[in-house]
């Protein structure tokens, strides 16, 4: 649900409430499309080839986020197309966060 909007160096944007990217959102991306097993896999395999520990998951930055979200397009196919939904997730996120510092 959209709020009144707020203005931003004289542009006006929505505030639509959207939460940080974590590392559980990509997680559960995984999952809905190929379901737990074969999800969590691909999560696991993107976090080995990025080099960050999967076990971090809570306290992963948006640039380790993107990098897991790189390594999952390499994949191909289905991976690449979640792996583009998540990096435009991260980056707007980013934008918005950045927009607001201003």
């Amino acid at each position: 649900m959209l709020e009144e909007p707020i203005g931003i160096r004289g542009i006006w944007v929505n505030s639509y409430n959207m939460g940080r990217p974590t590392g559980r959102d990509i997680q559960n991306a995984l999952s809905r499309v190929f379901g737990e097993k074969e999800g969590a896999e691909f999560f696991d395999q993107a976090c080995h080839l990025a080099s960050i520990d999967k076990r971090s998951i809570h306290s992963l930055n948006l640039d380790q986020l993107l990098t897991i979200a790189k390594k999952l397009e390499m994949a191909g196919g289905l991976a690449a197309v979640v792996a583009c939904s998540i990096s435009v997730k991260i980056n707007t996120f980013k934008s918005i966060e950045k927009a607001g510092q201003q």
